[in-house]
């Protein structure tokens, strides 16, 4: 009998499409209103602005033949955030298409194993906003005095950037002596751009007596980072907690697929396959993406060092994600198959049986009318969540996918994998088995929609649970279309949905090449329903429905185990050779015998002499002589190794296990107890270290708010207050050379960093590292102090 579309179905389609044509107008018209883009003109393109950037380059004399290049489309995403949260969105638009340069195209040339490279930052209408020119800390150069240095900035301002030095505040100066020249570097505050507490900052690096860098940046105030810091930490903490629930869910599957591998009844194949394709598109997309990845490569590595370290992680990875995808769908269809008879069969599905199926070309209607409703569901549901003070950031209208050579496998990727993954695990796998567990398929479908939902909390949006709840409640509808028609249908819809957000980028680009490739590969799930509709048309009829369904494959389980019989329980025992028992016996002598061998460790004569509590202690005594109330703070405390590893290495190749630790033990300590004092929600806190072998203050360190109020000394205090300091600590100062001075212009203090350096000669110095200490001085007060080994640029 011929199986043709019934009323049901009719009614379905009819049912679909009035969906699809709701939904459609309610997207076009109000999506840009629920997910309002940050304002990007694109005056110049990525290939426009090289000309830019090579024209600033050779105006300043330096030649980039013989250089590789690379590019990336970039922008500070923590100031993109600031600027929305704190002026709006109208408002940023208007600062970052102006004043404000935040979009930037930025330029790279470099020659592999060589620290000298260039960088040149374009924006997209087309100044040059950044700028680095990148030399060995050993490059000759001149030593000028500070006034000498400031001026060639303020003249570079001028000159070349074109910037109204009346305009600016100056705020900030750092001088570090290298081997043959000092570097400088000075901040300005742009006066006209009014961010509260936040401002646009302008710096200068000088080396030697040329340029070296130019940078344009919004500095966000701490308060507001550690405020949105706690504000996001909701966020992490509602995933965390659900990844809990996530974890055991996923043992559950591992657990399920031990046994269905003894049952024999997990389909290899068919999850190999997908596997297959996981790993083909994901490595296709690592190749993609290795033209922007040259932007970050380290010129301390060899080119083909690079080349081959990163394509044998996108191997690996690659491997990794066919193995995951594998995993999920083997864990996943035994329990669908059992949990859902009267559901099509994935398997049988895929078959051209099951393409040619009613139930198949209704799963393909059903999707494809869900992924317009689900934008206009998301539309919706963002702009009430707004009317209730929700918040979302902005999209950015511009993505390095468009700067690749075949952007469209990325929209492949992003429908695929998250498709598979997590219809398989939160529908497939997750209704039926928490519907087993709690004896209910209200709770199974509840319980899988939010935990998938709130695996999704750690996007910025606010409140921390709105996203969860988004997903979760669209999770319920999934689940009931699901239960209703199938997986395949949840599938399209998933495949269809992240494609097309994938898409968006390539679909809107003026390009014909993108415009087309992302609508084919967004709408690839159109094939499946158009070849089902062409075999339909021609045949007059469906196949059988009824040899699709996971009851017609069945549930096989392993046959019982026959007894094992006496002969097989036993047991043949072979006893050792002679040979092989001396042999064992000269190897144990052996190994023995190299345990005494004597040699010397590094840090083997480190006792621990004082316990975690009486270093507390000390440190409580400590703060209490130095007027803090540390009974208001929480304490915590640890020990830590006080080596840096590098440093240590270095040193071993100039002098031995013993003198290296000597000569550790002489400049700081092989390890220390920290002990941390602190009050939540607060950034003042200090850090005292003590000594483990006396038991006695090594040093503290006390971290203080930007805003706090302080004294605001000139240069030559500060210098006077941390050489009274460093007296203190027992330090001949004749023995050192003042060697970097940076200050800082707070609200309502100024802050310093002194480091001085061991002079030639001394025997602290190890070849061409020199042993440093630096100071810390905020206000009129010394904050901290760190002591280190300052290695040689070219070993490092």
């Amino acid at each position: 009998m011929p199986i043709k579309l019934g009323t049901r179905e009719r009614k379905t389609i009819v049912i679909a499409i009035a969906v699809s044509a709701v939904s459609l107008v309610i997207g076009v018209k109000y999506f840009s209103r629920a997910f309002p883009e940050a304002s990007l003109t694109l005056k110049v393109s990525r290939a426009d602005s090289l000309p830019i950037a090579e024209k600033f380059l050779s105006s300043h004399g330096f030649n980039t033949s013989g250089y590789r290049h690379a590019a990336i489309f970039t922008y500070d995403d923590d100031a993109k955030t600031y600027l929305e949260r704190t002026q709006g969105l109208a408002t940023m638009n208007k600062l970052t298409s102006g004043p404000i340069h935040l979009w930037r195209w930025s330029h790279r040339w470099f020659k592999p194993q060589q620290k000298e490279e260039f960088r040149v930052d374009v924006s997209t209408e087309g100044q040059v906003v950044g700028f680095d020119h990148e030399i060995a800390d050993a490059a000759p150069g001149a030593s000028l005095k500070p006034d000498q240095a400031r001026n060639i900035a303020e003249q570079f301002l001028q000159n070349t950037m074109h910037r109204d030095l009346s305009g600016l505040e100056f705020l900030d100066s750092e001088s570090e002596k290298r081997p043959a020249r000092v570097d400088y570097s000075f901040t300005w505050k742009q006066k006209s751009i009014n961010l509260g507490d936040g401002s646009y900052r302008i710096e200068v690096d000088v080396d030697g007596d040329q340029v070296a860098g130019y940078s344009e940046y919004v500095k966000i105030p701490d308060q507001y980072s550690r405020d949105y810091q706690s504000l996001r930490s909701r966020n992490t903490s509602a995933q965390l907690v659900d990844e809990v629930f996530w974890i055991l869910l996923s043992l559950a599957m591992l657990v399920i697929l031990v046994k269905r591998l003894r049952d024999r009844d997990v389909p290899l194949k068919m999850a190999a396959g997908f596997g297959v394709v996981g790993i083909a598109l994901y490595f296709l997309q690592q190749l993609n993406s290795y033209s922007l990845s040259q932007f970050a490569y380290s010129t301390t590595d060899s080119y083909s060092s690079f080349m081959a370290g990163y394509f044998r992680d996108a191997i690996l990875a690659s491997l990794g994600v066919g193995a995951w995808i594998f995993l999920i769908v083997a864990c996943a269809e035994p329990v669908y198959r059992e949990g859902l008879p009267r559901l099509t069969s994935i398997r049988r599905t895929l078959s051209w049986r099951g393409l040619r199926s009613r139930s198949f070309l209704i799963a393909n209607v059903v999707g494809i009318a869900m992924t317009f409703f689900f934008f206009a569901y998301q539309t919706v549901f963002y702009l009430a969540a707004d009317k209730l003070g929700a918040w979302a950031p902005a999209d950015i209208p511009f993505s390095n996918l468009l700067n690749t050579r075949i952007p469209w496998v990325a929209v492949l990727l992003m429908g695929f994998m998250p498709a598979v993954t997590e219809e398989l695990q939160f529908r497939a796998f997750g209704i039926p088995f928490l519907e087993k567990l709690f004896r209910s398929r209200a709770a199974g479908l509840i319980g899988a929609a939010f935990i998938w939902g709130f695996l999704h909390s750690a996007y910025p949006n606010q409140p921390f649970f709105i996203r969860g709840v988004e997903v979760g409640v669209g999770g319920i509808i999934v689940g009931v279309i699901m239960l209703r028609f199938g997986i395949f249908a949840t599938l399209i819809w998933h495949y269809s949905v992240d494609a097309l957000y994938t898409a968006f980028l390539l679909l809107r680009s003026p390009n014909d090449y993108l415009r087309i490739s992302g609508g084919l590969t967004a709408g690839i799930m159109l094939i499946p329903l158009i070849v089902a509709l062409i075999a339909y048309l021609r045949a007059g009829t469906f196949s059988d429905d009824s040899e699709l369904t996971n009851e017609s494959v069945g549930v096989r389980r392993a046959p019982t185990q026959e007894a094992v019989t006496e002969a097989e329980r036993a047991v043949s025992y072979q006893p050792l050779g002679k040979p092989r028992i001396l042999a064992a016996g000269l190897l144990v002598v052996i190994f023995v015998g190299a345990a005494f061998i004597p040699a010397y460790r590094f840090g083997r004569d480190v006792e621990l002499r004082f316990s975690r509590p009486e270093a507390i202690g000390s440190a409580v005594a400590y703060l209490e002589g130095e007027g803090v109330k540390v009974q208001q703070y929480h304490r915590a405390a640890w020990l830590f190794e006080n080596v840096d590893p590098l440093a240590l290495r270095y040193l071993l190749q100039h002098l031995s296990i013993k003198e290296s630790e000597q000569l550790y033990r002489r400049t700081t300590r092989l390890e220390l107890w920290e002990v941390r004092f602190f009050k939540p929600m607060q950034k003042e806190e200090y850090r005292v270290f003590v000594d483990p072998n006396d038991n006695r203050v090594f040093g503290e360190r006390h971290i203080l708010d930007e805003n706090a109020p302080g004294a605001s000394l000139s240069a030559d205090e500060a210098r006077s207050l941390a050489e009274d300091f460093l007296q203190r600590q027992s330090y001949q100062l004749s023995d050192f050379e003042l060697q970097n001075s940076e200050s800082r212009k707070r609200k309502a203090r100024e802050d310093y960093t002194l480091t001085w350096q061991a002079k030639p000669g001394d025997p602290l110095n190890v070849g061409d590292a020199h042993f440093r200490i630096a100071v810390d001085i905020a206000g009129d007060h010394v904050v901290g102090t760190s002591r280190y080994f300052k290695l040689p640029e070219q070993w490092t």
